[in-house]
């Protein structure tokens, strides 16, 4: 008797197991009958566990530049990653890792008016574009983190450099880059000086200020109580004052304004002083000496501080715009080129800053009349030689008109204004005024008898007499 036989087998494997062509996916014990080599019955005994394998899926999201890590491996890009592990049973678990990287969160702010204002007023910093109420927010500046400051606007008082950090739910979160905010405090301006003073102006002048937006000045005459004058909202670095009073002494001050309110403004600068000029008096006693032929000397009293004279001189009967103008240092002016025998006028005003701001007005006219030669007149009277050969002649020379100085050459040499002891023949003199050269000329001829002087005498009666008689004598011819 061939016995049956019987087997058992304990097996242990993952998701499935395949006995003899069967394949088993859950645990339990298994009977499969066969025949053995003897041909009995032989019934064999599985009892099989079976462990499944796990899928896990893993859903992660980090922020952008963030990365995550498992099982060894760092992923940093969205996207399903499966990674394998052997768990303790010896199967495999599979984990799938669904990761979002979420978008970059980018910070930009924004500061009102570029970042700068006056002192006493604000710079306001916003956050630009969307700013999640679900988002945290805090500003910081160089000292750190500015305590309350967790909106997504500040308002910045103080200069200095400011940034801010935006974190997400997700706990993500961005720094901005740096925003400027300078606070400006402006000084009074400097380089203070008052130019081109005249009798009713004056312009003030000062060195800019950085960042100042204008300036403002404030006048008044010197020694009095308060400011009466006031130049505001001024741009550049000088201003002229107009209606000023004349030979008074004026101070001023300036300051810088931040605003363009002039609700931040800086000190007063210190105080300059300037004296407004005296006006020009017209110059007095005008003359006019040395007059010649062509020229003249125009003379007048000189004027306490008057740096110059402007005259100007025509022929009468010319019209205003032949005028000729000459400007000069001292207070006469020596003419020349002038017409002869022509009337001319002037007139002279002083001018007392070189310029030519400060002036007189002009002087009431002044008329001469150039020299004329024909004006020279020469007439004479003479003595003739009394005897033949004689040499008792003479000439009185009158000479009228000119200037009164004249000067004498006779054809003989002589030099005076008359001539004696002429004998007869012609003489001829040239006059010449000193004054304007001019010259006459005349001659003279002296006469004399035209033979010498005889007597011839008749005696009566051939000149005899008897004693007691007598003899007459009478000249010949007629006895004048």
């Amino acid at each position: 008797i061939n016995n049956s036989s019987t087997s058992t087998t304990d097996v242990t494997e993952c998701d499935s197991y395949t006995w003899n062509g069967t394949t088993y996916t859950t645990s339990g014990s298994y009977t499969y009958v066969t025949t053995n080599a003897l041909g009995c019955d032989s019934t064999a005994t599985l009892n099989l566990t079976i462990n499944n394998s796990t899928l896990l899926v893993n859903d992660q999201t980090v922020c952008f530049g963030g990365s995550y890590s498992i099982n060894g491996n760092t992923y940093s890009l969205s996207g399903s990653y499966s990674d394998t592990l052997i768990t303790q049973n010896g199967c495999d678990s599979i984990i799938v890792t669904n990761l979002t990287v979420l978008n970059e969160l980018i910070v930009s702010v924004n500061a009102s008016n570029s970042g700068t204002a006056c002192l006493g007023e604000s710079v306001t910093l916003t956050m630009n574009g969307f700013a999640s109420p679900n988002n945290t927010y805090q500003w910081s500046d160089a000292n750190g983190v500015i305590v309350g400051a967790t909106s997504s606007t500040y308002v910045a008082t103080a200069t200095g450099t400011y940034s801010l950090t935006v974190t997400t739910p997700a706990g993500c979160s961005s720094t901005s880059s740096g925003v400027s905010v300078n606070i400006i405090s402006v000084t009074p301006p400097t380089g203070l000086s008052t130019s081109n003073i005249q009798v009713d102006r004056a312009t003030m002048n000062w060195t800019a200020v950085a960042d100042a937006h204008h300036y403002d000045i404030r006048m008044r005459v010197q020694g009095s109580s308060s400011w009466t004058i006031s130049l505001n909202n001024l741009f550049g670095t000088s201003k002229e004052k107009l209606n000023l009073t004349s030979s008074t002494d004026y101070e001023w001050q300036i300051r810088s304004a931040c605003s363009t309110d002039s609700s931040s403004v800086s000190a007063w600068s210190s105080t300059q002083t300037f004296t407004t000029a005296t006006p020009c008096t017209v110059p007095q006693n005008t003359t006019t000496t040395s007059i010649t032929l062509t020229e003249a000397t125009l003379g007048f009293d000189a004027v306490t501080g008057a740096w110059g004279y402007i005259i100007r001189y025509k022929k009468t009967n010319q019209g205003f715009g032949s005028f000729v103008f000459d400007t000069v240092n001292t207070n006469s002016l020596s003419l020349t080129g002038l017409s002869s025998s022509s009337n001319y006028h002037w007139q002279v005003k002083s001018m007392c800053d070189a310029n030519g701001t400060n002036k007189s007005s002009w002087s009431s006219y002044t008329n001469f009349s150039t020299l004329s030669c024909s004006s020279l007149s020469l007439s004479f009277s003479k003595t003739n030689v009394n005897c033949y050969g004689g040499s008792d002649g003479a000439i009185d020379l009158t000479v009228s008109g000119g200037t009164g100085s004249y000067t004498y050459l006779w054809n003989n040499g002589s030099t005076d204004e008359d001539l004696t002891g002429l004998s007869a023949g012609t003489y001829s003199v040239t006059v010449t005024d000193v004054t304007t050269g001019c010259t006459e000329t005349l001659s003279v001829t002296i006469n004399e008898p035209s033979s010498a002087f005889a007597v011839n005498v008749n005696a009566g009666g051939n000149g005899t007499a008897c004693l007691g008689e007598s003899v007459t004598l009478t000249m010949n011819g007629f006895a004048s």
